[in-house]
């Protein structure tokens, strides 16, 4: 009597849920700003503006058909050296509103939405020693996508590959 054999198959096919992009759009905020820096007392202004950072933080979304309306705030934090030759910092926030025509885009669906500043740019002036005025334009990359079921092929065995190496 032979023994019975069970073999199980190289490959199988498995579902899987994965991120689907639906598209991508970069949007522009153009706006301007005129901030006081805080100064203990004691210290006449700003001597030298060291650097100026940008990052996006409080962002909402909202979704309509092939278009989201995008609100948020960006953090500015000035870096600036006083009249006393001390180094301090200074945070600003900048909310803003804009709109991002992605096709495709659908208040129905299960969305996964990533915001990406991919640009800030500033123009500014010291209009006393202690109001900083400026222009900034800033620029987001929105990427949506959504959750889809997809037959995925796998291997079923643990063996990758090796090699064996003879003198």
């Amino acid at each position: 009597m032979g023994t019975k054999r069970t073999y199980t198959p190289l490959f199988s096919c498995e579902n899987f849920k994965v991120l689907k992009v639906i598209g991508e759009e970069v949007v522009q905020v153009v706006t301007s700003s005129v901030d006081q820096v805080d100064l203990p007392a004691g210290v006449q202004g700003i001597q030298e503006i060291i650097a100026i950072d940008f990052e996006l933080i409080n962002v909402t979304d909202r979704i309509f058909t092939d278009k989201i309306v995008k609100q948020g705030t960006i953090r500015k934090r000035v870096q600036f050296c006083d009249t006393n030759g001390v180094n301090r910092c200074e945070f600003f926030d900048i909310p803003f509103t804009t709109t991002a025509e992605i096709t495709g885009v659908d208040p129905e669906l299960e969305l996964e939405i990533q915001n990406e500043l991919v640009l800030a740019e500033t123009d500014f002036n010291l209009i006393d020693p202690q109001t900083i005025e400026e222009q900034l334009v800033f620029e987001i990359k929105i990427t949506v996508s959504t959750w889809t079921q997809q037959r995925l092929r796998i291997c079923n065995t643990n063996i990758i590959s090796y090699n064996i190496i003879t003198n």
